[in-house]
């Protein structure tokens, strides 16, 4: 199948795009609001990453090993809370598969074998209260997967990720 320029750059936006009503008092919606562009689609993927770095999970409060599909469920979503760590008492590795395990299990958009984390020594933003990584994948796309790449900073005494992209 070949695409023309038009179909090239015209891709669904995410379930949640589709059910939120910008305009509730417009019944009819354009045909231009139920399709997106490439831009817009990294757009959606980087704002819902960050929205997913930014939510705690309930793993770490609660006890979830006798049922085992909760771990990657929607009940699980977002990362263990780092707020109140130091960088000494983190296991890096621990947490860059952490964020990779819920990167894959909550962003499908993203095509799981070419998903990297990595903590960065960013000497800017690394401290003892802080974190970065450096977050590397491709977005499933029409004609080709889009690269993505983000800088993705924790503050450890607030617990906030800031996400931007890199490239």
């Amino acid at each position: 199948m070949t695409l023309n320029s038009n179909t090239r750059e015209k891709l669904q936006p995410s379930l949640l795009d589709r059910l939120i009503d910008d305009n509730p008092e417009q019944l009819n919606e354009s045909r231009y609001k139920r399709i997106m562009n490439i831009s817009k689609l990294r757009d959606c993927v980087i704002r819902d990453i960050s929205h997913l770095l930014n939510t705690h999970h309930m793993e770490g409060n609660t006890d979830i090993d006798n049922y085992s599909e909760v771990s990657s469920s929607v009940v699980n979503y977002g990362i263990s809370g780092l707020t109140g760590f130091s960088l000494h008492n983190i296991d890096i590795h621990e947490a860059e598969r952490q964020i990779r395990q819920a990167i894959i299990n909550f962003e499908p958009r993203i095509l799981k074998h070419t998903l990297k984390v990595n903590m960065t020594r960013d000497t800017e933003k690394s401290s003892n209260h802080a974190m970065v990584f450096k977050i590397e994948g491709q977005i499933w796309a029409i004609p080709i997967p889009l690269m993505l790449m983000l800088k993705t900073e924790i503050d450890l005494e607030t617990g906030s990720v800031n996400v931007v992209q890199t490239n």
